[in-house]
C-alpha cells in the first residue's frame, strides 16, 4: 500500500548579514570568487571528498561543489554581475536537500575608510521553517564574519563549524536540499 505525505510548511525568509572586513575591495572581491575554496570551511561541503568550492563571476555562472570527474552539485547560477560590487545568485533545493524552495543569494561590496563592507541576503521561499532559517543564519555568519574575514585579513581561520552550516548538506536539515 502507497503513503502519501503532505506538507503545508511554504514561507519566505529574508536572512541578512553586513560583515566590515578590513581589507581593501579588490581582495575581499578577488577571495569571493577566485580564492573560493581556499577558504571554504571542509565542514561546510556536502561530499568528504569534494575537491573545490567555486564561484565563476559571470552571467550564468555556477556557484558549485566540485567532486571531480564531472561530478558536484550545484547551489546557484549567477544572474547579475558588477564585478567588483555586486553578484548575484539564483538556485533551487530540491526535497532531498530540505526543499522545495528557491533562493536568491545577494552580495554587496562597498569600500568605506580603507575597509570593506559585505552586505549578504540569502530570500528563500517554498519550504523553509524557522529552524532551517537560524541554521543558514548561523552558518553564513561563519562563512563571512569568521572564514572568510580570517582569509581577507590574513588571520588563522575558524577551526570548527557550527553545529549547523549552510552546506546543502547542513544547513538544509541534514543531507535535505
Amino acid at each position: 500500500m502507497a503513503r502519501a505525505r503532505t506538507s503545508d510548511t511554504a514561507a519566505v525568509r529574508l536572512i541578512e548579514l553586513e560583515v566590515t572586513l578590513a581589507a581593501p575591495l579588490a581582495r575581499v572581491w578577488k577571495a569571493l570568487v577566485e580564492q573560493t575554496g581556499t577558504w571554504w570551511p571542509r565542514d561546510f561541503y556536502t561530499a568528504a571528498d569534494a575537491r573545490d568550492f567555486v564561484i565563476e563571476p559571470w552571467l550564468g555562472g555556477r556557484m558549485y561543489e566540485d567532486w571531480g570527474k564531472g561530478e558536484g552539485v550545484i547551489w546557484a547560477s549567477v544572474t547579475a554581475v558588477r564585478a567588483p560590487r555586486m553578484l548575484e545568485l539564483a538556485g533551487v533545493s530540491s526535497p532531498a536537500w530540505g526543499g522545495p524552495n528557491t533562493h536568491y543569494h545577494s552580495f554587496r561590496l562597498e569600500e568605506k575608510d580603507g575597509a570593506t563592507v559585505l552586505s549578504f541576503s540569502d530570500a528563500v521561499h517554498g519550504r523553509i521553517d524557522d529552524a532551517t532559517a537560524r541554521s543558514l543564519h548561523e552558518g553564513w555568519t561563519v562563512l563571512f564574519d569568521e572564514a572568510l574575514r580570517a582569509h581577507c585579513e590574513k588571520r588563522p581561520a575558524p577551526t570548527k563549524a557550527p553545529t549547523k552550516a549552510p552546506t546543502k548538506a547542513k544547513a538544509k536539515s541534514k543531507r535535505k536540499r
